[in-house]
């Protein structure tokens, strides 16, 4: 009972530490040594907080090198209002940025996302591909298709450090209604590997978004893929209905 409680003293009070932001992501840990010495303890017992620590993902092991607190993850939170990647990254005190692959119009676009659109025959819709970064590394990769019609010239407005959703609610004064989310854990193909610099055998989680307007008109469909090891999925809900 006493090393257990030892144990669980530990791993709560280096927690407390991190989510406060005394031990800074990236920061080195003290080493086992330092930590037994610290709290008067066997070498077991430090090895199983910090392994409670890395499975929860708040700190990363690497041999030979320390023990190192990971950045946090940016979270999908169902029981939130639907965020940008800006407002996500800013609320994690990240500075937002975007890569543009491409920018093209399409009058032929993926028969899925035409169905899910609802799109009229021929009818003409942006394809965008952007690597979403905060502080510069790369979290995300998105193929946005939108609506032209509810957004004319946006491959002339639409710049690096541009949301989107500025232009949507600030250019374009479109009142977004509903957003319908699917989220599943694939592993990344290669382009996605290169462009978020994973290794091999990466997890990703795939997220498909349709956004209506209130009028019931959908305006974009995105599929993104989001580093595995910088996201999580939150939600909160009753047992029963």
């Amino acid at each position: 009972m006493a090393n257990n409680f030892t144990y669980s003293r530990i791993y709560g009070e280096l927690r407390q530490r991190i989510d406060s932001g005394e031990l800074a992501p990236g920061s080195r840990m003290e080493t086992e040594m330092e930590l037994r010495q610290r709290y008067g303890v066997s070498r077991e017992t430090v090895r199983r907080a910090l392994s409670m620590l890395e499975s929860e993902g708040y700190i990363k092991r690497k041999v030979s090198a320390g023990t190192f607190v990971r950045e946090k993850k940016a979270q999908y939170a169902s029981a939130r209002y639907h965020e940008s990647f800006t407002e996500q990254m800013q609320r994690l005190g990240k500075i937002p940025s975007s890569q543009i692959r491409s920018i093209e119009i399409l009058t032929d676009p993926p028969n899925q996302v035409a169905s899910a659109m609802a799109l009229e025959d021929r009818e003409k819709i942006y394809r965008v591909k952007r690597v979403r970064l905060g502080d510069g590394i790369p979290m995300a990769y998105e193929i946005a298709y939108i609506r032209q019609r509810c957004c004319p010239n946006l491959h002339t407005m639409l710049l690096e450090d541009t949301s989107l959703y500025k232009l949507y609610e600030g250019c374009y004064h479109l009142k977004m209604d509903q957003i319908e989310v699917k989220i599943e854990a694939i592993m990344a193909d290669s382009i996605v590997q290169k462009l978020l610099d994973l290794k091999n055998s990466s997890a990703v989680l795939k997220m498909t978004a349709l956004m209506h307007l209130e009028d019931g008109t959908a305006l974009y469909y995105v599929i993104s893929y989001h580093a595995g090891d910088k996201y999580e999925y939150a939600t909160t809900m009753p047992r029963h209905l």
